[in-house]
């Protein structure tokens, strides 16, 4: 974190920003709807703890790539990024809109070419990761 802190430190402020932004967000669209269930309040206390999470990994994965800077930390960046917004596309099409299946589908793939990329990433060598640093 330090290093993060150190050399990225413009990086990390607009990040922090634009997380608090989305948060602010997703707070907008999941606190007006009504779930007809008992705990409401634990669902929704639960969906926002979640989004955080998410954005605090596809951060976290963002300032990885950027401190190594190689094909293994690309595909966690990218899958990251894919779940992200496999998550949030299909929180629109919970709380938002039932209809639009199309929003259901490019989820599903997004879901998909996610894990095919943690995937790719956890079947990259140690050495070819280190060859790739030297070249």
């Amino acid at each position: 974190m330090k290093e993060i802190f150190k050399r990225f430190p413009v990086h990390l402020t607009v990040l922090a920003l634009l997380n608090i932004y989305i948060v602010f967000v997703m707070a907008t669209i999941i606190n007006p709807i009504e779930f007809e269930t008992s705990n409401l309040s634990f669902v929704r206390i639960f969906e926002h703890v979640y989004n955080i999470l998410l954005l605090g990994l596809l951060s976290m994965s963002f300032f990885n790539y950027l401190l190594n800077e190689n094909n293994k930390a690309l595909l966690l960046f990218s899958g990251c990024l894919a779940l992200t917004f496999f998550e949030f596309l299909l929180i629109g099409y919970y709380y938002l809109s039932d209809e639009m299946s199309i929003i259901r589908f490019v989820s599903i793939l997004l879901e998909l070419s996610a894990f095919l990329m943690f995937y790719f990433s956890a079947t990259i060598k140690r050495e070819a990761i280190e060859l790739n640093d030297y070249a």
